[in-house]
């Protein structure tokens, strides 16, 4: 399946690309998502704990199964209040 990916923030900078299709197999999960993204671009790694996902414009957990065509955004933490 395809899924949408779109980096903000300093995690964009550690991928390199503002956007990409990930390839994944069918059932996937939030964390295999992280995981491929991890390989494909090891500079995520060290942000592993920070990073939150959203999933078609919502927060999601790692366990969230992706359909094909979802929107995975790579979120760094935000200051602020």
């Amino acid at each position: 399946m395809k899924v949408r990916v779109l980096y903000f923030g300093p995690a964009a900078d550690d991928s390199g690309v503002p956007r990409e299709t990930l390839e994944a197999p069918a059932g996937s999960t939030v964390a295999d998502s992280h995981e491929l993204l991890e390989r494909a671009h090891p500079a995520l790694v060290r942000r592993r704990s920070h990073l939150r996902f959203a999933v078609n414009a919502e927060y999601a957990d790692a366990s969230r199964v992706l359909r094909d065509g979802d929107e995975v955004a790579v979120i760094p933490p935000v200051a602020g209040g």
